[in-house]
């Protein structure tokens, strides 16, 4: 069973990007990695299209994004730490 499984259902898709980063964790960790950014691009981008109390930077990366003060406000800064390490 998959840590992400609560993903599933309602977001199919992060889920299965946070998946392939969790079969390849020790196998691959390079390819890990680069599908766990890919999930967490996929959910923040998610959150910026439907959560209207969410401000849109000046630039579209993950970066900006997650750095942008609405979005800190909203999620705290602890999860702001941890999407900086992914």
């Amino acid at each position: 069973m998959s840590q992400f499984a609560f993903l599933q259902a309602e977001f199919a898709e992060v889920y299965g990007l946070a998946r392939k980063a969790e079969k390849l964790a020790l196998s691959d960790p390079r390819g890990s990695c680069f599908h766990s950014r890919l999930a967490l691009e996929s959910a923040v981008k998610w959150m910026y299209d439907h959560d209207r109390s969410l401000h849109s930077p000046y630039d579209p990366t993950l970066s900006a994004l997650i750095h942008e003060g609405t979005f800190r406000s909203l999620v705290g800064n602890a999860l702001v730490t941890k999407a900086r390490i992914i």
